[in-house]
C-alpha cells in the first residue's frame, strides 16, 4: 500500500488507523496484526493457534499501567506500517512480515503496545538470532526519518523459507513518539515502520541491513535501554489469526 492510500484512509476524527489492520477480539483484549500481502495468506494453508482469553489477559500486567499516561500532548495519531523495501527486495534474507499490536480494555484501556513480529525468513539457513528495527515518519514525508532505533536482539528458531513470530522488548508507541514532542505536545499524523535490522545464522553467520547514508540523532536514542524498552519477554508461539476488518477502531491518543 503506498503512503497516499495510506493517508487517504487517516480521519481527522480519529488519525490513528493502521496500513493492513486485522482484529481479533476476546473478553477486554484486543490483539492487531499488521501483515504483508505476502503472508496474509499464509502460504500453506495452515494458521497457528488462537491463544486463550487468558493468555492474552496475561500480555498486560499492572507494569503497564506505567505507560497510561506517558504520551505527548497535542493532537496525533499514528499508523503501523511494514517496510516495503526489504519485503520487496530478495536480496534481503529476512524480513518482518506481520506486528501484532495489542489495546488494553477494562483497568489497561487506552494502553496500546507491539511486543511480537512475525519475521520471514528467506534463506536456506536457520536463523537464530533477530534485531528489529524501528522509525518513525510523519506521513507528509515519508521518506524523512525523524526517530530511529533498534531493538535488542531476540533468540529465534526460524527454519530456512519459514515464517516464526518472535516476541521483542515490548514498545509503547506513544512513549516513543513523546521523544518528538516540543514542551511537552505533539501534531500530526506519523508513521511507525519496522524491519530487521539483523539476522545470525545457526551456522556462525550473519547479515545486517546496510547503514543509512547518514546517521540520525534523536532524543530517543540517548534515553537508556531500560527507559526505552521494558524487560525481554519469553519467546512467543503463537500469533491470532489474520482477520480483515474494515471497520476495526484504531488506537488514539488523543482520548
Amino acid at each position: 500500500m503506498n503512503t497516499q492510500r495510506l493517508r487517504s484512509i487517516f480521519s481527522r476524527q480519529n488519525a490513528a488507523p493502521f496500513t493492513f489492520f486485522f482484529l481479533f477480539i476476546v473478553v477486554a483484549v484486543m490483539a492487531v496484526v499488521v501483515q504483508s500481502s505476502a503472508t496474509a495468506g499464509g502460504g500453506s494453508g495452515q494458521r497457528p493457534p488462537v491463544p486463550s482469553d487468558e493468555e492474552l489477559k496475561k500480555d498486560f500486567d499492572d507494569d503497564d499501567l506505567k505507560a497510561k499516561d506517558d504520551k505527548p500532548g497535542g493532537h496525533c495519531g499514528y499508523a503501523i506500517d511494514l517496510d516495503s523495501k526489504q519485503i520487496n527486495d530478495p536480496s534481503v534474507p529476512a524480513y518482518v512480515s506481520g506486528i501484532q499490536l495489542l489495546s488494553g480494555g477494562g483497568k489497561y484501556q487506552g494502553i496500546n503496545k507491539i511486543k511480537r513480529v512475525q519475521v520471514k525468513n528467506r534463506t536456506s539457513q536457520t536463523i537464530v538470532l533477530v534485531q528489529v528495527w524501528v522509525e518513525v515518519v510523519n506521513l507528509d514525508e515519508p521518506e524523512k526519518i525523524l526517530l530511529k532505533d533498534t531493538f535488542p536482539f531476540a533468540n529465534a528458531s526460524i527454519a530456512p523459507n519459514a515464517s516464526e513470530v518472535v516476541e521483542v522488548k515490548t514498545l509503547y508507541p506513544p512513549r516513543l513518539l513523546k521523544a518528538l514532542a516540543k514542551d511537552g505536545e505533539l501534531n500530526g499524523e506519523f508513521g511507525i515502520r519496522m524491519g530487521v535490522q539483523e539476522v545470525q545464522f545457526a551456522d556462525g553467520t550473519f547479515w545486517r541491513r546496510p547503514a543509512p547514508a547518514a546517521l540520525l540523532t534523536s532524543p530517543f536514542l540517548d534515553q537508556s535501554l531500560d527507559f526505552r524498552f521494558p524487560d525481554l519477554a519469553s519467546l512467543a508461539t503463537y500469533i491470532p489469526p489474520s482477520l480483515r476488518s474494515s471497520d476495526a477502531k484504531p488506537a488514539d491518543m488523543t482520548r
